[in-house]
C-alpha cells in the first residue's frame, strides 16, 4: 500500500493479516493399580490373619478374626479375611464405587489383584486457533516502524487432568496475547538502532466437567471441617497403600499472566570492531492460586502410626472407614505475584586478523525476586526457630503421633516474607555480571578448516511458582490434620 502524497521511493506502508486453526486427538496411554473387584467386596486375597480393630463399633469382636461364613467357598471353607459387608461405613463403600467406576473406563483391566491392573487411553481433543496481524511503515530510508499482534485461542478436553485414575476431568481453555511495537533507525551505513515494547498475555482456566468427580455420583458424604468444597468441587484425594492414588477434584484455577518489555539494541562498526550494547526492562504479573487441599485428602495404611485402628489391610480399613490421616485447608488463596527485571550488555566482535575473530562482553543483571501482593508468602527458617517454644507429639496411645495441646507456639520459626528483615520474595534483589568470551581461528587461511571456542557465565531467576507455594503456608492457610480416625465421623 503506497503511502499518499509520497513517491514509492520514500514511503510505503505494508500490511498482512492471516489465520491458522488446528483441531488434533491425540491418545495418552496411563496404568494403574486399582483393587479388583473381590478386594472391593471385601474379600481378602492373604494367608495373614486379618482382625476387626479396637476402635470396632461391635466391641465382642474387636481383635478377633475376621471371617464372614455366608461368603465361605470350597477354597476357603470358614470364610476367613471376608469381611461381611453389614459392617461396612457407607463412605468405605462409596469410595469402593470410585474404584468400581474407574474401572469400566479402562481399555484394558484385569480384574486380578495384580499391579498395573488397569490400562487407560481416552482421548485428548485439541482445538487451536492463531490470527496474526503485522503492519509494517517505511517511513524513509533510515527509519521503519512495526506493529505486530498475535491472538491465541486455544481449548482442550483433558480426561488426566489431576493424576493418573481419571475422575477429575477438565475442559481446558487459554488465550494469549502478543503485541509488539518496534522502529529500527539506521543513523548511518555503521550505525544501527532498533526499539522494541513488547506486551504478552496469558489466561488460561480449568472448567472442571463430569459426574465422575462428584460426590453424589458415588454416595459420598463427608462432613468436612471448613467450608462445603466437595460438594462444590469434587471428592477428596484418597491413597490406599498399595495402590494408584485417587486424585481429588480442585476449584477452578485461572491463572492471568502479563509481562510487559521495553528494550533497545545498538549496533556501530569501527574498523575491525563491530560494536554493541542495549538493554531490557521487564515487569512481570501473574495471578493464580495456591494448590491447597480444599476437598481433603485421606490416606489408608496398616504402616506405622497408622497401624492403630486397621485391620491389617488397607482396602478393609477403607471399607471400615478407618483412615490414617485426613488434611484439609481452611481457605481458597489466590496470589498476585510479581517482579522487575533489567538487563544490559556491551560487546565487542573484533575482526583481530583475517583469520582470527574474537567475541567479547559483559552483561548485566538486575533480578528482584519475585514478591507477593501484600507480602502473603511464608516459610520455614531455621535460624528463627526457639527450641524452648517447640511443640511436642504424643508419643503413645491412641493419639499417638498428634501434637501435645497447649504446648509450644504452632508458629515457631514461621518467618513471613517482607517482616522482621525478611526480604519480599526471602532474597535480596540479585545484580550480578556475566562476561562472555569467543573466538574462531581459520589457521589454514582458506576457509575450509575453523577451531571455535568460547565460555560465558550465565544466571537465571528461581521458579515463580515455588513463591506461590509459599503462599499457602501458615498463618495465610491453615491446614488441618486428623490421625486415627473415622471417616463417617468427621
Amino acid at each position: 500500500i503506497l503511502w499518499p502524497g509520497h513517491s514509492k521511493a520514500e514511503k510505503k506502508l505494508f500490511f498482512f493479516v492471516g489465520q491458522e486453526y488446528k483441531r488434533r486427538i491425540d491418545g495418552q496411554t496411563l496404568r494403574a493399580t486399582i483393587p479388583d473387584s473381590a478386594e472391593r467386596a471385601g474379600i481378602i486375597p492373604t494367608t495373614t490373619v486379618l482382625r476387626y480393630p479396637s476402635n470396632f463399633s461391635v466391641a465382642a469382636l474387636r481383635g478377633q478374626p475376621i471371617t464372614d461364613p455366608t461368603r465361605a467357598t470350597p477354597q476357603n471353607p470358614t470364610g476367613a479375611n471376608i469381611l461381611p459387608l453389614k459392617y461396612a461405613s457407607p463412605n468405605g463403600l462409596a469410595i469402593m464405587k470410585i474404584y468400581d467406576a474407574m474401572s469400566k473406563l479402562g481399555s484394558v483391566y484385569s480384574d486380578t489383584a495384580t499391579s498395573n491392573n488397569i490400562t487407560y487411553e481416552l482421548p485428548i481433543v485439541d482445538i487451536r486457533r492463531e490470527d496474526v496481524a503485522r503492519l509494517d511503515y517505511r517511513q524513509s530510508s533510515k527509519n521503519q516502524f512495526a506493529y505486530r499482534l498475535l491472538y491465541d485461542t486455544g481449548s482442550d478436553i483433558t480426561p488426566y487432568e489431576i493424576g493418573t485414575i481419571p475422575t477429575f476431568q477438565a475442559n481446558r481453555r487459554n488465550r494469549a496475547d502478543n503485541m509488539q511495537l518496534s522502529w529500527t533507525r539506521a543513523q548511518s551505513a555503521q550505525t544501527i538502532n532498533e526499539f522494541a515494547m513488547v506486551s504478552n498475555y496469558l489466561y488460561l482456566e480449568r472448567l472442571p466437567m463430569g459426574d465422575q468427580r462428584l460426590p453424589s455420583t458415588y454416595g459420598l458424604d463427608i462432613k468436612e471441617l471448613f467450608g462445603n468444597e466437595m460438594n462444590v468441587y469434587g471428592i477428596p484425594s484418597i491413597a490406599v497403600s498399595g495402590f494408584t492414588s485417587i486424585s481429588g477434584a480442585r476449584a477452578n484455577p485461572r491463572s492471568p499472566v502479563w509481562d510487559f518489555s521495553v528494550r533497545d539494541n545498538y549496533s556501530h562498526l569501527r574498523g575491525k570492531h563491530q560494536l554493541k550494547s542495549g538493554f531490557i526492562l521487564i515487569r512481570d504479573r501473574k495471578n493464580e492460586r495456591t494448590n491447597l487441599t480444599l476437598t481433603g485428602a485421606l490416606t489408608f495404611t496398616t504402616t506405622g502410626s497408622g497401624s492403630i485402628y486397621s485391620t491389617g489391610n488397607a482396602v478393609l480399613d477403607t471399607l471400615l472407614g478407618n483412615y490414617y490421616q485426613y488434611n484439609e485447608s481452611d481457605k481458597d488463596k489466590i496470589n498476585q505475584n510479581r517482579y522487575t527485571q533489567f538487563e544490559g550488555y556491551v560487546a565487542d566482535t573484533w575482526k583481530a586478523r583475517s583469520n582470527l575473530t574474537i567475541d567479547y562482553g559483559v552483561r548485566y543483571s538486575m533480578m528482584q525476586p519475585p514478591h507477593l501482593v501484600g507480602d502473603l508468602a511464608s516459610t520455614f527458617v531455621p535460624s528463627l526457630f526457639n527450641p524452648a517454644n517447640a511443640q511436642v507429639t504424643i508419643a503413645t496411645g491412641s493419639a499417638a503421633g498428634q501434637l501435645a495441646p497447649g504446648v509450644g507456639k504452632p508458629l515457631n520459626g514461621i518467618a513471613v516474607a517482607g517482616q522482621n528483615g525478611i526480604p519480599d520474595g526471602f532474597y535480596p534483589t540479585q545484580n550480578k555480571f556475566s562476561p562472555r568470551f569467543g573466538f574462531a581461528w581459520d589457521p589454514s587461511h582458506n576457509g575450509t578448516f575453523a577451531v571455535r571456542g568460547g565460555g560465558a557465565i550465565y544466571y537465571d531467576r528461581l521458579p515463580a511458582g515455588d513463591l506461590a507455594t509459599a503462599g499457602g503456608n501458615p498463618p495465610f492457610v491453615n491446614t488441618l490434620s486428623l490421625f486415627n480416625g473415622n471417616i463417617d465421623g468427621l
